[in-house]
Formats: structure tokens, C-alpha cells, sequence
């Protein structure tokens, strides 16, 4: 655990390590598992914070049984989540984005070859279709495809930077909380002259090519370090994961343009399943995480075992496309809601497209951040495509190999969370006030009670069950099977089985999503009612219809 001040407040950010391969998790709180739902959290008329009691009616009638389908962008994104609620830097997932990419090459390590500075380009500004990426696409090129070119990432790599100590020191100022990077971190800060790019100097006090969102922090920055020999990486030793810089310049109140959001892992990861070194998988899940993105694995399963969505998504297993609430709760997409009592959509896929179909709990604020049913038309083409033809490393499942529908149950409402300081260092005592209030207008603002004590106001569902903070059972992103299985156990993968298809275009096929998977038909929101969904064609576009 590590702490620092933004603005003046007093801000926690957890360092989670995962046991999968080429995965990891940063996440912004220490949750608390709490079975009591004590209130909401809404706002008067100037902006006061509020205490609404019984938030949840369990088996209540949902309440738009009058109001018409519409199309949205969803108001608010995990930039704002992140930054508001929770007072913590996060990258742009919309626009220009710059971002500096360092070598780090110390003198116990062989030096970087010709061919592995080429390597990192290639994994983060290569292309596949000029050649510089000829594996499959670099950590620039797809999140122009994934995000419909809504982000253009650019990485600005530097030449290897040379700490003053070896990596035997680098790994023993590791404690488990990103000790080791803060620390290398201070050193570049501290020491601005030696990082350069191509010789000369990199200005990191250059807002206007490094500060995209204007939020006084660098929009992020990726650590490499010159291990090749993934025998010498574990969680302890230069592994990849993502978290935020706390450095000493946020205790003494400085205002200069500094660190934010950073990731790091090892050269090695580039070549988990490339010759060359031009495997981007781990850094393009690792940057998800610098956009806001959670893990959707369990870190309470093995690295054998399965969560909720099975496995098969960029922010699970390191493979594929990214998924509609992914998408949407990054701006990238807009959704249709459904209000009427029934409706045909008619859904192209989702990959090239960005189609999805929402289908809304009473708790639906106009957010990604809301709870639904989220649905897309899968297709293995695009950035599915060679994960679904091809086991990644040749030990992971392979992405869906059939088009089909796929349904997502997203609880991801913000709650507010009370943090009190005790004696111990970066001690917490932590308790679950109630959710935000579906009338909110805006992310409420993390703020100080009193020198001990301050509120945030981050997402209250987690894929791991010891994470969440209201019920174990909750998640923050299912997949709605049609086989009926909402969690995957040890060895099993989400498969082309749990897609919906129709057995051809005259057979349609129908499931009723809530009677399924929901105790009592009800959401985790006690909404009450049954959606029932009709798979009528696929092809070129997939026609559902949907009835409640």
C-alpha cells in the first residue's frame, strides 16, 4: 500500500499481483466485503452530499415501462470515475494521447541489443499492415482499432535510461506495493538530464504534448525493463502490472507537471509468443489498466481457474477484443437502451461496428457506471481474429471460433466508501456508506472529513468475490451463458457454447436471460422482471428481439 497527496488529499492505491500469466491488476481501494446495504448517496440542489435510506427494494416493478428506446454515450467515463471519485491520475481514453516508454537497462543486465530497441518500438507503435509489427498488432495500433480511432496513442520511446543501482537493489526495494518503482521513478524525476530520445533531452514539463487531460500529471509512462529470460520474472521480480507514482513531490505540495499512472514489466513478456519480440498482449492489457480498466479474473481462483466472463477478453486473459462495457465505460461506444416492453434490434458486429444493446436494471443513471444486461454480436474477425485461431503462447484458450450473440450482466455502480486512518502505517479502516444515487449528475468529488478520515467514491463490484463491498455473490462484469453457467471453474474457459445462435435464419432461438442466471428474476438492484431474448438471424448483422 502506498499513499500520497493530490490536491491535498490523502489518496490510497492498491498494488494487486497476479498469479496469471502475463496478467496484473492495479486497483485504486483495499474493498471491504460488507453484507449491509445502509443507504444512498444523492445530492441536494448545491451539490451537499445526502443520505437516502432503503436503496434497495427487493422484487420492485421496473419503471420505464413508458419511456422510449434511445441511443447514448454514456456521461460519464472511468477518467472521471478514477480522477473524481477517487482522487487518482488516470490516462485519456478519448483523443491524443502521448505517452513516454523508457527502457531501463541496468548495468548487472545485458545491455539492450539493436534488435530488441527495434523490438519495442514494434510492440508499442508497429503496425502489422507496413511491416513493423509482423506478428499480430502493437499497443498503438490496437487501440486505434479497438476504440473506433476515438484514441490515438502515441509512445514516445526514449533511449535506455541507467539507474544508479543494480537490479539486485531494484529487488529489494520491492515490498509488495510498488516500492521498487516509485523509487526508480524518483531517480527520473530527479534527474531529468538523463533521459533522452535520440540524444536529446525529453522535457517533462512539456504539458502540451504530455498532458492531454490538463490535469497537472504526465498521461502515463511505461517502464521496460533489459530482462529477456522470463525464468528470471515472477511476482517479484519484473513483473507486469499497472499502479500509480506516489513520489515526494505530492507531500510538499509541489504544482509541476510530474507522474501519474505508470506500468512496467519485463522485455520478456514481448516474447511470450514472438520470435522477434513483437507480442504486445501483456502491454495492451496493462495499458487497459492505465485507462481505469479492472481485472475481470478472480485473484481468489488459481492462475488455473476461470472467473466470470471465462477468460476470453483483453482485460481477463490477455487475448481478443476489448467488450462492450469495457468500450462503453471508456466513451469509445454508444448504446442503444431499451425502455419499451419489446423491441428488435438489429446489431452489426460489434468488432468494426461498436453495436451493443442495453437493457437497463431501475438502476440506470445514463452511465457505464449503472447496472444492465450489455449485448453484442461477436464475430472472430478483427482483433479476435488470430486469438481465435490461434491459442495464445499455445497453452490459452482461443477466443470464440463462431459469430454469435454474447450477454454481459455489468453491476458497476459507484458507492460511497469512508476510509479512517489508524495507527499503523497506511492502516485503513474502511467501511461501505451506500451507493451513489441513480440522480446524480456528475461523479461526486473525493473529499477530506478530518485529518484521519476522507470518502471516495469508486466502483463497489469487483470480479473477485473477497473484493466487493456489498454482497460476495455481486461481480462487476459477468458473462450470462446459455448454457446456464455464470462462473467458470478450474480449467474450464468460456467456449463458443455459451454464445446464443439461432440454428439457422427460419430457426430462432429464445433464452430467458433473467430467470437464468437471478435468484427471484430480480437484479442485484431488486429490480423485478424477466427479459427474454430472440435470436432470429445471423449473418452479415445479427436481428434480436427483446421482450420483458
Amino acid at each position: 500500500m502506498k499513499k500520497g497527496f493530490k490536491n491535498g488529499l490523502l489518496v490510497t492505491g492498491l498494488f494487486l499481483a497476479s498469479l496469471t500469466i502475463s496478467s496484473c491488476a492495479c486497483s485504486l481501494f483495499e474493498y471491504l466485503v460488507d453484507s449491509t446495504v445502509n443507504g444512498i448517496i444523492g445530492e441536494n440542489d448545491s451539490g451537499t452530499n445526502i443520505e437516502v435510506t432503503n436503496n434497495v427494494t427487493p422484487n420492485q416493478e421496473f419503471e420505464y415501462k413508458d419511456k422510449e428506446n434511445e441511443t447514448i454515450s454514456s456521461r460519464w467515463t472511468y477518467s472521471d470515475v478514477m480522477s473524481n471519485g477517487s482522487d487518482i491520475s488516470c490516462t485519456p481514453s478519448l483523443g491524443t494521447v502521448n505517452i513516454l516508454v523508457v527502457p531501463i537497462q541496468f548495468r548487472d543486465l545485458s545491455n539492450f541489443s539493436s534488435a530488441q530497441k527495434k523490438a519495442i518500438q514494434s510492440v508499442f507503435n508497429g503496425s502489422n499492415s507496413d511491416g513493423t509489427n509482423s506478428y499480430w498488432e502493437s499497443v498503438s495500433s490496437y487501440y486505434k482499432k479497438t476504440s473506433y480511432e476515438n484514441l490515438d496513442l502515441n509512445f514516445d520511446v526514449c533511449d535506455p535510461f541507467v539507474p544508479s543501482y543494480t537490479s539486485t537493489m531494484h529487488h529489494r526495494y520491492n515490498r509488495g506495493n510498488g516500492e521498487e518503482v516509485d523509487q526508480l521513478l524518483d531517480e527520473i524525476y530527479n534527474n531529468p538530464s538523463k533521459l533522452t530520445m535520440n540524444g536529446t533531452k525529453v522535457d517533462l514539463e512539456d504539458a502540451s504534448r504530455y498532458d492531454a487531460n490538463n490535469d497537472n500529471f504526465i498521461d502515463g509512462i511505461w517502464l521496460v525493463y533489459n530482462e529477456a529470460n522470463s525464468r528470471n520474472v515472477d511476482a517479484d521480480h519484473f513483473w507486469a502490472y499497472c499502479s500509480n507514482y506516489y513520489g515526494d513531490y505530492l507531500e510538499s505540495g509541489e504544482k509541476k507537471l510530474t507522474f501519474g499512472k505508470y506500468a512496467n514489466a519485463a522485455m520478456s513478456f514481448m516474447y511470450s509468443d514472438s520470435l522477434l519480440g513483437y507480442d504486445a498482449h501483456t502491454f495492451i492489457h496493462e495499458t487497459g489498466h492505465m485507462f481505469g480498466l479492472d481485472d475481470y479474473y478472480s485473484y481468489d481462483l488459481d492462475g488455473s481457474k476461470n472467473g466470470h466472463i471465462g477468460g476470453l477478453d483483453m482485460m481477463d486473459l490477455n487475448i481478443g477484443d476489448h467488450s462492450a462495457f469495457s468500450k462503453f465505460s471508456l466513451g469509445w461506444i454508444d448504446a442503444k437502451v431499451m425502455y419499451q416492453e419489446s423491441s428488435k434490434f438489429t446489431l452489426r458486429p460489434f468488432s468494426s461496428t461498436g453495436d451493443c444493446v442495453i437493457l437497463p436494471a431501475n438502476y440506470f443513471n445514463g452511465t457505464a457506471f449503472s447496472e444492465y444486461i450489455i449485448l453484442e454480436y461477436y464475430v472472430p474477425d478483427g482483433l479476435n481474429k488470430l486469438d481465435a485461431n490461434k491459442g495464445y503462447t499455445g497453452s490459452y484458450p482461443k477466443m470464440y471460433n463462431k459469430s454469435g450473440i454474447l450477454a454481459y450482466h455489468v453491476d458497476a455502480r459507484l458507492m460511497k466508501q469512508e476510509l479512517k486512518y489508524k495507527s499503523r502505517l497506511n492502516d485503513y479502516e474502511k467501511s461501505f456508506v451506500g451507493y451513489v444515487a441513480d440522480t446524480v449528475e456528475n461523479v461526486p468529488t473525493a473529499d477530506v472529513v478530518s485529518a484521519d478520515k476522507f470518502n471516495a467514491y469508486p466502483i463497489a463490484n469487483s470480479n473477485t468475490p473477497s473484493m466487493n463491498n456489498v454482497n460476495s455473490t455481486f461481480s462487476l462484469v459477468s458473462l450470462l451463458s446459455s448454457t446456464g453457467n455464470s462462473t467458470y471453474g478450474k480449467g474450464v474457459s468460456a467456449s463458443t457454447n455459451d454464445m446464443y445462435t439461432a440454428a439457422s435464419s427460419k430457426n430462432s432461438f429464445s433464452i430467458d436471460l433473467l430467470n437464468k442466471f437471478f435468484a427471484n428474476n430480480s437484479f442485484n438492484d431488486g429490480t423485478k422482471m424477466s427479459y427474454k431474448m430472440t435470436v432470429e438471424s445471423l449473418g452479415d448483422e445479427a436481428i434480436i428481439k427483446v421482450e420483458r
